[in-house]
């Protein structure tokens, strides 16, 4: 199999895993998979603040169902967040 990078050719989920595994064995971290990188990237374009209709077509998703579990982590996050806006404390506070 030609090397994708000379051929021209988009690099496959097998060889992005590849690359990935070596790169968290590298780093000594041996959970990280290349679909993390979808839920961050999912997560990220959320906290950015990108409509949800666009964030899915960026991601390639067709339901709201789907978006919602990539995007869970920046909601809970923001979630939080405007609750301690509420009750007036900042995340970053050291108040007891």
């Amino acid at each position: 199999m030609p090397d994708p990078k000379h051929s021209g050719e988009r690099l496959g989920y097998d060889g992005l895993y590849k690359m990935v595994k070596k790169v968290a064995a590298s780093a000594t971290t041996e959970e990280l998979k290349p679909h993390h990188f979808r839920h961050s990237f999912g997560n990220t374009i959320t906290r950015a603040g990108v409509d949800p209709l666009y964030g899915k077509e960026l991601m390639g998703i067709k339901t709201d169902k789907v978006y919602r579990r990539y995007t869970q982590g920046s909601l809970k996050q923001a979630a939080a967040q405007a609750y301690l806006r509420a009750i007036g404390e900042d995340e970053g506070d050291d108040q007891i």
